[in-house]
């Protein structure tokens, strides 16, 4: 199914369909509002060019045979004709398309209310909305059930697939309870089945089309106003009568924002996979600024909510009403005030939200606090909607969507332009530069968050420096693949093809491709039956690498099982790669997640007694990493700094006070590293929470990637696991209580170590200060390590 949604991506766009398509649905259809289920279905309204209703269309794949059966009989037997055919270049795939008589889940209640759609099972009214699947909100007349006439004038009928008899009663009672408490809503005449409500007609359309309109600014001025006090009257209602007229459905719950942005991660992974990464920084940032505001947990100011509150969801008549209450929700003034302004935002239109404050607070009142961090919680929630339109430009628009909404938070209100990330000049290729660059800049370029480069666009997640002034990286293409490749000194960029190499000639396409440092190392997770979990890994490393990276595998696998850790076992080496069992567990970024953090305590408390173990254990093969050698690695780092300047210190005073910080910074712990080197004992070298998997069932704790094995001091792993608690706190990605437990334990397994505190400090602030380097190269992190940077040196 990523196959097919690539297929519909490239011949689908807005404006006409590709060829393939344009034969199997027709000349001029526009695809919109894509929704897609991973290796199921993907749904998408069908919109021709010329003037006539919207259909859907969808493609189901091999597994929902059943499904597609079903709706051709039942199709059949409507007496409705249906566009059925193979997906071309995809075997197993369907292609079904058709009116919104024979929608796959409105079907019945469209037909079960007489006068809503032909017999063909085309609409009988003008659609004002059509989400297929789901709902459909038309104008109908003439409407009858069985042989009566419910309605012989106009109105506006809503038919909801969700909705039953039940909710349908609870609506209408949620209405009237804040009719009666004063609050503007649009209620229903009736409802005549269950899942169709019927709705006066407005004549005056929805505020977001007059707020469109070239109209009289007074009019405008004067309808947000009206919006606001309407907004303040629900705010305002008795949520507990609210409660009482629903509690037969359900009682409001309140909003959980985590929820709600995981739910668009998933949108995100599937329709703009490259921008993941970005997409994760910024929830990390929006979640702790509404933390700040008091939304995690039920906020003290909880009130009825609309829910997806919009310019569009004010109806005009006499006055304003608010219409469409489906994601009625509890929780903090301030969400559906950054509803609004999102969306607004997104629109292109400034000033609507200061006139609609105006009236909402009221004189002398002031507007909630939060409204800029819900802002961006919601334009978050909106950054696949290019996507789901299918507009050739859904990429950069999407990417647009989560800097503005990381802007927001940061108190930036003005996403960068796309000009600012892409880099003029011919050649193989071109990469965006840093949005900070400025004409005239001396250092090394820097790689932006795009790389252009044979016809595609790479989303760059990670890139190392070198000391020649190229950079490698990797990150994801257009159709989500990781690709790697190399940016030179002088901006022109080598890409390579996905999973192919030619300094790591067991590297082939199969399997899922992991990690890619061109001509270094790639990591690829394939199928195998009869191993843990189903699955191996295979390194694929330079022929001198492999037999260090085997032997240290190895090592370090028996030493650290015999500590009571797990360990990947290596299954077989040969000249390119080595192939490493899985292990059992669930990284450990997943465990600190909810507030619920007794698996995170578990983990923790599992690795301080065993961690010890490890480092004192003997017999393994390894070399000395000490402390001279340590402080090599910051002084590499820093000359990459300095000579790339990724964090555009010489581009204000504020910078070069900040490198000169740094520097002296740098300078210190390399003369404290270097003062004498303690005992050693096993060390990791790269130990961080992505080397630690656990298993919540069975307790097991894994370590992974002994790539880097040492004997040096204890405190360097210690130090290092600091250094990235610290830094996944500073993030967003882990809370003060869940930092503090691991922060703990490494203090417990420091003291059973007998670690001394003097090299421990410096030792944490070494790796920190690694650590700004590593991130300054990554484009997506390079806004936080400029403030990790500063809250280290400053």
């Amino acid at each position: 199914m990523d196959a097919v949604l690539a297929w519909v991506r490239e011949t689908a766009v807005a404006g006409g369909t590709g060829d393939e398509l344009a034969r199997i649905l027709g000349t001029g259809v526009r695809l919109e509002h894509l929704r897609y289920k991973p290796g199921y279905s993907l749904f998408a309204r069908a919109v021709p060019a010329n003037p006539g209703p919207p259909a859907w269309c969808a493609v189901f794949g091999p597994d929902a045979r059943d499904k597609v059966s079903k709706l051709r009989r039942a199709a059949k037997k409507a007496g409705t004709a249906l566009v059925d055919a193979p997906v071309p270049g995809h075997p197993g795939a369907t292609l079904l398309a058709g009116p919104i008589g024979a929608d796959p889940r409105l079907r019945r209640r469209v037909r079960a209310v007489r006068g809503l759609v032909h017999r063909d099972g085309t609409p009988r009214g003008r659609v004002l909305a059509y989400n297929p699947s789901k709902r459909v909100v038309q104008i109908a007349s003439s409407l009858r059930v069985g042989g009566e006439v419910v309605i012989g004038g106009e109105v506006v009928a809503k038919v909801s697939a969700a909705q039953d008899a039940t909710a349908d009663d609870a609506d209408v009672r949620m209405l009237r309870n804040l009719t009666a408490q004063g609050v503007p809503v649009l209620e229903p005449c009736t409802v005549p089945a269950p899942g169709v409500q019927l709705f006066p007609l407005m004549p005056g359309g929805d505020l977001a089309g007059l707020l469109a309109d070239d109209g009289c600014d007074s009019t405008r001025a004067r309808l947000l106003a009206e919006t606001g006090r309407a907004l303040a009257a629900l705010h305002a209602a008795d949520r507990s009568a609210v409660d009482r007229a629903l509690t037969v459905a359900a009682p409001l719950r309140e909003i959980d924002p985590a929820a709600r942005l995981a739910d668009a991660r998933d949108a995100v992974l599937a329709l703009v996979p490259a921008l993941i990464g970005a997409f994760d920084t910024a929830v990390a940032l929006v979640l702790r600024a509404l933390r700040g505001t008091g939304a995690a947990g039920r906020p003290a100011d909880s009130v009825v909510l609309h829910g997806d509150f919009s310019a569009d969801q004010v109806l005009v008549g006499e006055g304003v009403v608010l219409n469409d209450f489906d994601r009625v929700r509890a929780g903090p003034t301030a969400f559906d005030l950054g509803s609004f302004a999102a969306v607004e935002l997104l629109a292109g239109r400034s000033g609507t939200l200061t006139a609609l404050l105006d009236a909402y607070a009221g004189p002398g009142g002031r507007a909630p606090a939060g409204i800029d961090c819900w802002t961006a919680f919601h334009v978050l929630l909106r950054c696949v909607e290019p996507a789901r339109d299918l507009d050739p430009d859904h990429h950069e628009k999407a990417r647009l969507r989560i800097a503005l909404a990381a802007g927001l938070v940061r108190g930036s209100p003005h996403p960068p332009s796309a000009a600012a990330d892409t880099a003029d000049g011919p050649g193989a290729g071109t990469a965006g530069r840093d949005a900070g660059s400025v004409p005239g800049r001396t250092s090394r370029p820097v790689l932006g968050e795009t790389v252009e480069a044979a016809g595609d666009v790479i989303a760059v997640s990670r890139a190392w420096p070198a000391a020649d002034g190229a950079q490698l990286f990797e990150g994801r293409d257009k159709a989500g693949r990781l690709r790697a490749g190399t940016f030179a000194a002088d901006g022109g960029v080598g890409l390579l093809p996905h999973a192919s190499d030619a300094r790591l000639p067991g590297l082939r396409p199969g399997g899922e491709l992991l990690v890619h440092r061109a001509g270094r190392r790639a990591v690829v997770r394939e199928s195998a039956d009869g191993e843990p979990g189903g699955r191996v890994y295979v390194k694929h490393l330079r022929p001198k690498k492999v037999a260090r990276v085997a032997e240290a595998s190895r090592s370090a696998g028996v030493l650290a099982r015999a500590a009571g850790f797990c360990a990947p076992e290596v299954l077989t080496a040969d000249r390119h790669s080595v192939t490493l069992s899985a292990a059992p567990g669930l990284p450990v970024a997943e465990l600190a997640a909810g507030e619920d953090l007794s698996a995170w305590r578990a983990l923790w408390d599992a690795w301080s007694q065993r961690w010890p173990r490890l480092v004192r254990s003997t017999g393994g093969e390894a070399e000395v990493h000490d402390a001279q050698q340590e402080a090599e690695v910051v002084a590499t780092w820093t000359r990459h700094l300095t000579d790339y300047d990724p964090l555009g210190w010489s581009e204000s005073t504020a910078g070069r006070a900040l490198r000169t910080q740094y520097l002296a910074a740098a300078d210190d712990v390399a003369f404290a590293l270097r003062k004498r080197t303690g005992g050693l004992g096993i060390s990791h070298r790269d130990l961080h929470d992505g080397q630690i998997l656990f298993d919540l069932v069975s307790g097991s704790l894994s370590l992974l990637d002994f790539d880097t094995l040492a004997y040096a001091e204890p405190e360097l792993d210690l130090g290092n696991l600091i250094a990235h608690m610290r830094l996944r706190h500073h993030q967003g990605l882990l809370g003060d209580e869940a930092r503090d437990v691991a922060l703990t334990a490494v203090d417990r397994a420091a003291d059973v170590l007998g670690a001394d505190a003097s090299r421990l400090e410096a030792y944490t602030r070494a790796s920190a200060l690694r650590l700004v380097g590593v991130y300054a190269f990554r484009p997506r992190w390079r806004a936080l390590a400029r403030s990790w940077c500063a809250g280290l040196v400053g």
